[in-house]
């Protein structure tokens, strides 16, 4: 009965049985495969990365404050000093720090006015240039006169100088003074030496180049290179090496106010021969711009002032002790003779005011008379 049925069954329903079998493998084909899946999809929160709590810059944009832009301003390179074609903005560090600033201005530390000067700068800026000229001839003569210094006393003078806290500057800077071109120390020293003496090259100018000192040498043409006692002109070039501002003194050493019986056209062609021929004689053997005069004697008038005007000179000296400011002439520059007579009056010179220097330098004892040049006797000085 049972074999019955089955054989009836699978004869009437064979193609239903297959069909129904074949959805019942497919349902349960795609059934396994889904369930099989599950276990290995991962969740994306599950895989964990270094950025995963750090804010995106497009997602979250921070407030900037104040300091924020200080700080970008001061790690900013610095090389570039102009970060833009406009100059860069000055803020001083003692004001508050502008809202605006922008990346790359530069912060000055400096303050906005500069500290008024001290007590010392200020008495410096205000104190009126005083210069004194100093006038020397000789050193260690043999045959002793008044004009003759010790090189010993000159060396301490010259140290004098430098304790009491005078600049030594040259002859040219007081000129370019007077002519109001450059401005000066408070206190100056002028150092000049007056003839040719051959004792100048072997003691006085170790000791001013020991010093380092400036100075100038009026030296009278006809007496270089004259022989014994008497400079030459190698020594000359030497000293104007190291320095030295070699000068005229005239060509033969006159009284350039002594006219005697000579007509005014003799006496001009004379005082041009003394002036201009020793300038000549100067420039040419030395290659040098002689501009200065030393009168010889320190004698002199308006006709010999003019005539050395002239003829070039833009700075004419005398032998009349005083202070020089600015309001002095440089056509009548006054000297201190040093001699062995006043040589211990240096200080005062340098110290005592302009009316106690001037009556020093009028007295007989501390203006001698300036020397006859190859040994003959002094005559007095002609105002």
């Amino acid at each position: 009965m049972n074999r019955f049925f089955c054989r009836f069954f699978s004869t009437q329903f064979r193609g239903e049985v297959f069909i129904i079998s074949i959805c019942i493998a497919l349902l349960c084909g795609g059934c396994g495969k889904k369930s099989s899946s599950v276990p290995t999809k991962q969740p994306q929160t599950a895989q964990p990365t270094a950025h995963a709590n750090v804010a995106q810059p497009t997602e979250v944009s921070a407030p900037v404050t104040t300091a924020t832009k200080m700080v970008e301003v001061v790690s900013q390179p610095q090389a570039p000093a102009i970060v833009a074609p406009a100059a860069p903005a000055q803020v001083s560090a003692s004001e508050p720090v502008p809202q605006n600033l922008e990346p790359g201005t530069m912060i000055s530390a400096m303050p906005e006015t500069p500290p008024p000067p001290s007590d010392t700068e200020a008495v410096t800026q205000q104190a009126e240039s005083v210069i004194v000229v100093l006038g020397y001839h000789q050193f260690d003569n043999p045959s002793p006169n008044q004009y003759s210094i010790r090189s010993s006393v000159f060396r301490e003078q010259m140290q004098k100088i430098r304790d009491m806290g005078w600049a030594v500057i040259p002859m040219q800077n007081l000129l370019r003074f007077l002519k109001g071109e450059i401005e000066l120390p408070p206190k100056c020293v002028v150092i000049t030496v007056d003839d040719g003496y051959r004792s100048v090259y072997l003691k006085a100018f170790p000791i001013l180049k020991e010093f380092g000192y400036p100075w100038t040498f009026f030296c009278y043409t006809q007496f270089v290179n004259s022989g014994a006692g008497a400079v030459t002109w190698t020594q000359l070039h030497e000293m104007q090496q190291a320095g030295c501002d070699v000068q005229s003194h005239t060509h033969s050493h006159p009284f350039l106010t002594k006219k005697g019986s000579k007509t005014d056209d003799a006496y001009d062609a004379w005082l041009s021969q003394e002036l201009a021929g020793s300038k000549e004689i100067l420039e040419k053997n030395l290659g040098t711009s002689v501009n200065a005069l030393a009168y010889s004697y320190g004698a002199w008038n308006v006709r010999v002032q003019q005539k050395a005007i002239e003829l070039g000179y833009e700075g004419l000296f005398t032998v009349a002790g005083t202070r020089i400011g600015k309001k002095a002439s440089p056509a009548n520059i006054g000297r201190y003779i040093i001699t062995t007579q006043n040589e211990k009056l240096l200080a005062q010179y340098l110290q005592a005011p302009k009316s106690a220097l001037q009556a020093a330098a009028n007295s007989p004892a501390t203006a001698p008379a300036v020397p006859q040049p190859s040994g003959n006797p002094p005559k007095a000085v002609v105002p």
